[in-house]
């Protein structure tokens, strides 16, 4: 097994004196996997503290979790991030330029891969939020949200036709899919992944590493997957419990009522923001609700 290196973000150098491509290889679904090591090492990359604004999220077409962690441009360490994992993307795009034939971007080996194919197939680290179709800078970058990174969970993987045991409370149906990526608090404590404990808007500090860089039918590019997070939860107001004492109110007659107010909830704007900041790769329209899901310790 590849021993495993964690580095922090600051230590980081994504250049190509420290990254290192292998050799082209075919997977079993007929596309390539190209290995990808950090000083002859996998690399586990601890990133800063990143919001999170939408929470855990369902994946493309319904499958696998991610959760996407934004680069806020009054963070000065997410600012710094982002120089970084762009010049990620930048070594992974001329790699892949470099390498055009092997990695079966080009026909033949003498073909120069222009800029306009690059821009069609790879597919980066560092996403920007575009205008939607319809608008009249539609496909263009929306500057009113910041940029962002999808990061995939790790989940376990059923064998076709692999059933719950008899003394599972699911005896007999079909296995389905952990999550194994693990989430702890700030002391530490392991909790339950759900869409409660990485709720919107919250902040996670993440454990993220890449094995390798792959090409398909639609692009190349590497994904990153989450080993661990750190949640923070969401700081502002603790909403659906009363914070006003009775000796707030300055007459008896209004003890006991709600005065009314028409201030939308911060959960609103939240909506207004993932209808607006769609990726720049095919994405779902919208994200159902998450059913809760427990990692099952083996």
């Amino acid at each position: 097994m590849a021993q495993a290196k964690i580095i922090s973000w600051r230590e980081w150098q994504p250049d190509a004196t420290h990254v290192q491509f292998g050799a082209a290889k075919k997977n079993t679904h007929g596309s390539l996997n190209i290995s990808l090591k950090y000083n002859g090492e996998r690399l586990y990359l601890r990133t800063p503290k990143m919001r999170c604004p939408f929470g855990l999220q369902r994946g493309y077409e319904d499958k696998g979790y991610n959760v996407q962690l934004c680069f806020d441009d009054k963070d000065p360490d997410s600012t710094a991030f982002l120089e970084k994992c762009q010049a990620f993307d930048a070594l992974v795009r001329e790699t892949g330029r470099k390498n055009a034939y092997e990695w079966k971007i080009s026909k033949s080996a003498d073909q120069v891969v222009s800029d306009d194919v690059l821009d069609m197939l790879f597919k980066p680290m560092v996403r920007f939020p575009v205008f939607k179709q319809g608008h009249e800078k539609q496909g263009q970058i929306n500057p009113e949200y910041p940029p962002f990174l999808t990061i995939s969970l790790i989940e376990s993987n059923p064998k076709e036709g692999e059933v719950y045991p008899a003394n599972h409370e699911n005896a007999g149906k079909p296995v389905e899919p952990e999550i194994l990526t693990e989430l702890y608090d700030t002391r530490q404590q392991a909790l339950v992944v759900d869409t409660e404990s990485i709720a919107k808007q919250c902040h996670l500090t993440s454990l993220i590493y890449a094995t390798s860089a792959y090409k398909s039918s639609t692009g190349f590019g590497v994904v990153w997957r989450a080993a661990q997070f750190m949640v923070f939860p969401r700081q502002g107001l603790e909403m659906g419990k009363c914070h006003i004492p009775d000796e707030d109110f300055e007459n008896d007659d209004m003890a006991g009522e709600v005065p009314s107010f028409n201030e939308e909830r911060s959960d609103a704007q939240a909506e207004e923001q993932a209808a607006a900041a769609a990726p720049a790769t095919p994405a779902p329209v919208a994200t159902p609700a998450v059913k809760p899901v427990v990692v099952t310790k083996k």
